[in-house]
């Protein structure tokens, strides 16, 4: 069997998986799916599945486009879809150019994916014209004439949706989740490579785009200038500038005063590709426009880590609650708080992020010493483990005897809770001109240890050889408690395997005389609003979840690269 055939036997019996409703469920209609293809503006072929409630004479529906992660395809969108149809809207779900079967090139959520977006619209727009949809909803349409469309969408399908909400006023609302907000910053956070994080996202994208499984290599796959990108971030350690000013374009960050959709905005306190602040930022930025609602939701998990299922369903609700506000007029939603986190182990609304106004607790920074000297090796770690959650010991040998990395104490213990960013500020003279550092909180029972949330800030300090520098670090928002007993760490490093480290041998003096610690503790938020929403409980029999899709795709993947590697 071609790996072709096997890719479309793979989506054919996807689609024969789909959950149907049953029961109360099918007296609002039958969920149906059609396969399309759909034409950009370029001649690119975009791979469709669209999902509608089947009536004789259907009545206006809002519609949703739900658009899939990196390296991932529209199958993995297929029960979230089917789950929107039984709510009432006309789904379509796609396959991002360059990924599974839409042609084009990947091109990082450039230009042309968000003009594809614009694109679906006006083809979901058409459909009341075509007789080949005839039982197909129309799309319902506001007070002033306009559409009612929303988005919604994971990490590479979250960030789409800010920016085609920049360009197309026809989006009304949009759920974007655990995305970017300044794809730079993510990528190479206080201009250190994210090593970890890249690895995974280049070589997943290059093994799931066409050009890793295409006969010939020069058919679509990847944007050359990401393999370029990608081998001078390893030879100098840095982003070159090329690559910041394309990741700049493809950053919402610049064009969120454009955004004029109902935006709810949700992320994971453990993300550490797209750690929470990126969410964040995004919020502070569309918080009080004028006729648009922001809302902010922050759970504990993130890339690489599984949401509980009370957080699964919480959002799930309210993302449904959402919608119908939004696209549909129900009051319903009206008492969405503007911020919901998890904190203590259950949901709790805020007015505003962070919810904590008040300093908090300043904590003096000590050690033995009122200096500590640490060690930079000029060779970085080559493996790309995610070491900062396990515990690491201080380290020496005899070529470099001092320590790489020092846990200084805070004298802060447990029970304590916080929410937002810690501060931490502190005095360091490098003997380099290429230093970089890395500060985390650990959370100690004296026997093991944990880094908080996972969490690791880096930054660079360049061209300061022989300078004290006064630092001021925020660290990564989180809402975290400190059981009882435990004590609350700073760890310094001068490397992390998951980042590129500097590139000369040297030492950095850290001067504690004035070290502190600023926590933003105060206390946990009321219960947050449970949204009052029958929600279909979903079928016994549901469709294959995104592992499957991926592994089916990396199996094709791992074919198409071992015989080209055997020519």
């Amino acid at each position: 069997m071609s790996r072709r055939l096997l890719a479309v036997v793979l989506l054919v019996l996807l689609g024969a998986l789909l959950p149907t409703p049953s029961g109360a469920q099918a007296s609002a209609g039958l969920v149906r799916n059609a396969d399309v293809v759909v034409e950009s503006t370029d001649g690119t072929e975009l791979s469709v599945r669209l999902f509608w409630l089947d009536s004789a004479d259907p009545d206006p529906h809002p519609l949703v486009i739900t658009a899939h992660g990196w390296g991932g395809s529209k199958a993995d969108r297929y029960s979230h879809a089917a789950e929107l149809a039984r709510a009432g809207y006309t789904v379509i779900t796609y396959d991002a150019r360059g990924f599974g079967a839409s042609e084009g090139e990947v091109g990082l959520n450039g230009p042309d994916e968000v003009g594809d977006v614009s694109v679906l619209i006006d083809w979901a727009l058409g459909l009341e014209n075509d007789a080949a949809f005839d039982r197909v909803p129309p799309v319902a349409t506001g007070s002033d004439g306009d559409p009612l469309i929303g988005m919604t969408g994971i990490s590479y399908g979250g960030a789409i949706q800010l920016l085609a909400a920049a360009a197309d006023p026809r989006i009304d609302a949009i759920v974007p989740e655990i995305t970017w907000s300044d794809l730079g910053d993510a990528l190479a956070p206080g201009s250190v490579v994210n090593r970890g994080w890249i690895d995974l996202l280049f070589f997943f994208g290059m093994m799931s785009s066409h050009g890793a499984t295409s006969a010939s290599p020069d058919t679509d796959g990847m944007d050359q200038r990401l393999s370029e990108w990608y081998l001078a971030a390893y030879q100098t350690g840095r982003l070159p500038d090329e690559a910041k000013a394309a990741l700049a374009e493809r950053s919402p960050l610049g064009i969120l005063p454009n955004i004029t959709a109902h935006t709810l905005l949700v992320q994971g306190y453990r993300d550490t590709l797209f750690v929470p602040d990126q969410a964040v930022t995004t919020y502070g930025a569309l918080n009080g426009r004028t006729g648009s609602d922001t809302h902010l939701m922050l759970h504990n998990a993130g890339h690489g880590f599984s949401m509980t299922a009370t957080e699964r369903d919480r959002i799930r609700d309210v993302t449904l609650a959402f919608f119908a506000k939004h696209l549909k007029g129900d009051a319903v939603a009206e008492n969405v708080p503007p911020v919901s986190y998890v904190a203590e182990g259950r949901w709790v609304s805020a007015e505003t992020w962070p919810p904590v106004a008040t300093d908090g607790t300043i904590a003096p920074i000590t050690s033995d010493s009122a200096t500590v000297v640490l060690q930079q090796s000029a060779a970085p770690s080559s493996h790309t483990q995610f070491a900062q959650f396990e515990e690491q010991a201080d380290t020496g040998s005899q070529d470099t005897p001092l320590p790489t990395n020092v846990r200084l104490e805070t004298g802060i213990t447990g029970p304590v809770s916080w929410a937002g960013n810690p501060v931490v500020r502190l005095q360091v003279t490098p003997d380099v001109d290429d230093l970089t550092l890395f500060l985390s909180l650990v959370d100690s029972d004296g026997e093991t240890s944990r880094v908080v949330q996972g969490q690791v800030v880096p930054l660079r300090i360049e061209d300061r050889a022989g300078e004290t520098v006064d630092l001021e670090v925020a660290l990564r928002g989180t809402a975290y408690t400190l059981p009882d007993g435990h004590r609350l760490l700073l760890r310094v490093a001068t490397s992390d395997s998951a980042y590129l480290g500097g590139r000369e041998a040297g030492t950095v003096t850290l001067a504690l005389d004035e070290a502190t610690l600023t926590l933003p503790t105060g206390a946990i938020g009321e219960d947050s609003w449970s949204a009052p929403v029958a929600v279909a409980q979903p079928p016994s029999k549901d469709a294959p979840g995104p592992a499957v899709v991926l592994v089916a795709f990396a199996l094709l993947a791992l074919s198409g690269v071992m015989r080209r590697l055997r020519k």
